[in-house]
């Protein structure tokens, strides 16, 4: 479940009811829902949560509730885009999200190639992941091109 977001840990301490619907390809929804206020997607845009964005995407129309993060926008908020997005919004601080290839980092880690030249807006340090991976799995912050280097090791 890497690819969602852990929504039970945004809402402890509230008096929230959080309700929680798993959508399955090939397994079938619940005949009758549970009475609910609103429903949230918190699929993400990953290779693994597709088959089920579908299918949130094909009842979307028809739920009987307001629908925040629609499927049609979830991919809106994959990190690369989500910086653009938001950039500009008064009072939020968000990092620039730059994807890049193995090669590049091996190159800035290597001194071939200026961090800048990747991306402008790039300094150290910088939090790196591989993509695609989720709740931290491969997560790190770099403070040098020596940490770099010791990352790809």
């Amino acid at each position: 479940m890497g690819g969602n977001t852990p929504i039970e840990f945004l809402l402890e301490q509230s008096d929230i009811e959080l309700l929680t619907l798993y959508v399955v390809p090939g397994v079938d929804l619940p005949s009758r829902l549970p009475v609910h206020d609103v429903a949230i997607v918190i699929a993400s845009d990953s290779e693994e949560c597709r088959d089920a964005l579908g299918i949130i995407d094909e009842l979307s129309s028809q739920w009987p509730r307001p629908l925040l993060n629609p499927p049609s926008r979830v991919c809106n908020l994959d990190r690369d885009k989500l910086h653009g997005i938001l950039a500009g919004v008064e009072g939020l601080d968000i990092p620039a999200t730059v994807c890049i290839t193995r090669a590049q980092f091996s190159a800035v880690a290597q001194s071939s190639l200026a961090l800048e030249e990747v991306a402008a807006e790039l300094q150290f340090p910088v939090i790196v992941r591989p993509r695609g991976s989720h709740a931290g799995v491969g997560l790190a912050k770099i403070d040098d091109r020596i940490g770099m280097d010791g990352y790809l090791a």
